[in-house]
């Protein structure tokens, strides 16, 4: 071997060597954050017991929601986080990864319910986001499964009118859709729920548009025209509306 062949050679081996040992990690492109620096200290915690459990309720693990939007149009995202068996929470961005939880002050109570989605829409189309909660469990009572709409007082308050815009659904909803359904400028809203009773699994697709209800091949739909209080009703019968009976 020349010289020249022996120069080249060992030139290559270092070059191998030198880059085989430089660490050529990359930073990680995800910080964690720890709860006592973002003030985000949620968990939707779930307590079993012999009556309520997996096998009791077959939805017991399917977890919860989270809405992201600013609230307070002040530039930031706020953080909503929707719980099964404790209290839903409201956190307020600061700025810098730091949030503040106003839940208790800002009107918003879902204690003893099951939540499970949430949207922030703005519903009313004042320009500041509201927020739709929906509610399912393995309760009996309707009431405790009916949906909540937390419309916006623009001074982080929030008043709940689900009843009053006919959004109070109680058909154990798993998460809302808001979309102009018929193009008329108004927020239309597509339920997808589903529940257990005695064994047997039913489903249905529901479409609330809010002032009048059609029940059309498994949709229900409500229209809003105008404010909420002004509702009329009015019926559609159909040979196919029907909600089936998965078992049967």
């Amino acid at each position: 071997m020349s010289r020249e062949s022996f120069l080249k050679s060992f030139l290559l081996v270092a070059i191998f060597l030198l880059v085989g040992c430089t660490d050529t990690k990359e930073p990680p492109l995800l910080e964690q954050i720890p709860a006592n620096a973002s003030g985000l200290s949620f968990s939707n915690e779930l307590l079993e017991d012999e009556q309520l459990n997996i096998i009791t309720f077959e939805y017991f693990y399917n977890g919860a929601g989270v809405g992201i939007g600013d609230v307070n149009s002040d530039g930031l995202v706020d953080i909503f986080f929707s719980a099964n068996m404790s209290g839903s929470r409201l956190y307020l961005n600061k700025g810098e990864l730091k949030f503040e939880d106003i839940t208790q002050r800002s009107g918003i109570h879902t204690d003893g319910k099951w939540a499970t989605g949430v949207s922030m829409v703005d519903i009313n189309q004042d320009g500041w986001l509201d927020i739709y909660v929906c509610f399912a469990g393995p309760y009996l009572d309707p009431g405790r499964r009916a949906n909540e709409l937390y419309i916006n007082n623009k001074d982080n308050t929030f008043s709940e009118q689900a009843e009053a815009y006919g959004l109070a659904d109680t058909g154990h909803t798993v998460q809302a859709a808001f979309f102009d359904y018929d193009r008329d400028n108004d927020l239309d809203v597509y339920l997808l729920t589903n529940k257990t009773f005695h064994g047997s699994l039913y489903r249905r697709v529901i479409v609330l548009r809010f002032s009048f209800a059609l029940l059309l091949c498994t949709l229900c739909k409500y229209r809003q025209r105008g404010h909420a209080s002004n509702q009329q009703k009015s019926g559609h019968n159909c040979a196919s509306c029907v909600i089936h009976n998965l078992d049967h």
